[in-house]
């Protein structure tokens, strides 16, 4: 019996897991304290119900997913977990009990052993995943997982509509060719619903103390829109190079004949060049002066700039067609019977508003936003959900 996690810690996906212990673990009082205010130390002790990397490895073979057992690819975490009583509290009654005691359920860091996907595995895995509540008799597919999944089918479909920008980059002075997801209108609406049904466990992975600089005493508070669209970003850049590149997507093209073979790769002609070729490359990264590829990076950011503002602005320029007023019988005027011309014509009316993307029954007229009488009132509408400029907007 295994109930399988995943978390997402800086860009990465990692899977973890639980199993039953036969023997309740005895409680080391000198191995974790608690300050005044009932948190956890920044002390951190072997979680009881650790599945290791013999099953987590074991769990997906059964599974019917490769994974090559290697060091490499496996790593020591810190996972902040609900806690009673000194105790983790398990996901599942499956795997345990939930600890007796009146004491308080606070968050507690316990170290799990867990396996980094690469994007690729990451999407077998995660499809092979939807729609289940088992991989195999005993693989349990954990609520978090789930979760996942529901990800990599909204970064499916933002493929599929074409909802990606090619951007540039930059990760410690490497400059990477990256396809990027474009979160507007509705799906803008998606990612911040789906952001909020995020599981905690889903981010609630930290690197080892050790590899720390300093130790973690509080748990780990990236916001969920921020992890899900990476983790989204990430995923269609996988999906659309998979698409376009027979090498990432798994087909080895056909070999050449040696008249046509290149001893060695030809020089780029510009910086756009190796951009192109990047983008349609299994790797990436970008060769170059910093300098140069900073320049480059800025101005693939000013093209980007038009859909980048419509995509972050709270509000979308929409339209309402007006009918003429009444008359003052209750009747509405019109052009007459059709065959007189001398009848008055009362005008529709094109009227231009500003939605709100967070409640599309806000509305305010273009009219007023070019109005500075009205400039204190737009600062306040739009003050909760950041400071943007309506007009250069409009």
């Amino acid at each position: 019996m295994i109930v399988l996690h995943a978390g997402v810690l800086e860009g990465q996906f990692f899977l973890w897991g639980e199993t039953p212990v036969e023997q309740k673990p005895p409680l080391d009082k000198k191995s974790r304290r608690k300050d005044d205010s009932g948190s956890a130390s920044s002390f951190s002790k072997p979680l009881p119900y650790n599945a290791g990397t013999e099953k987590l490895s074991a769990a997906l073979k059964e599974a019917g997913l490769s994974f090559k057992e290697s060091k490499k690819f496996t790593e020591t975490m810190i996972a902040w977990l609900p806690t009673v009583d000194k105790q983790p509290v398990p996901s599942s009654p499956l795997i345990a009990e939930t600890p007796e005691g009146d004491a308080k359920n606070i968050l507690a860091p316990w170290i799990v052993t867990a396996l980094r996907f690469s994007t690729k595995q990451v999407v077998e895995f995660l499809c092979a995943c939807v729609g289940k509540q088992t991989l195999s008799p005993g693989v349990i597919v954990g609520k978090d997982i789930a979760f996942w999944t529901t990800a990599l089918r909204f970064a499916g479909a933002l493929v599929a509509k074409q909802e990606f920008l090619p951007g540039m980059t930059e990760d410690n002075g490497i400059y990477l060719a990256r396809w990027k997801a474009v979160f507007s209108g509705l799906n803008a609406e998606r990612l911040s619903k789906l952001g909020q049904t995020m599981p905690a466990v889903s981010r609630a992975l930290a690197r080892e103390e050790k590899k720390r600089d300093v130790p973690l005493s509080t748990p780990p508070s990236p916001s969920s829109i921020s992890v899900l669209s990476g983790f989204i970003d990430e995923t269609v850049d996988h999906l659309v190079r998979s698409s376009i590149s027979p090498v990432r997507a798994g087909l080895k093209p056909a070999p050449l004949p040696d008249s046509q073979r290149k001893k060695k790769p030809c020089a780029y002609n510009s910086l756009h060049d190796q951009w192109l070729h990047k983008l349609r490359s299994p790797d990436g990264a970008m060769e170059g002066v910093s300098a140069e590829l900073a320049q480059f990076a800025a101005q693939v950011e000013e093209w980007q700039r038009p859909i980048s503002i419509s995509a972050a602005a709270p509000f979308r320029l929409c339209f309402r067609l007006e009918e003429p007023k009444d008359d003052g019988n209750g009747d509405k005027p019109c052009l007459g019977d059709g065959l007189s011309t001398k009848e008055p014509i009362s005008p529709w009316y094109v009227r231009y508003l500003l939605q709100a993307a967070h409640d599309p029954s806000l509305l305010i007229t273009a009219e007023n936003v070019w109005s500075s009488k009205d400039q204190a009132a737009l600062k306040s509408v739009f003050s909760s959900i950041g400071r943007f400029n309506a007009r250069e907007h409009l």
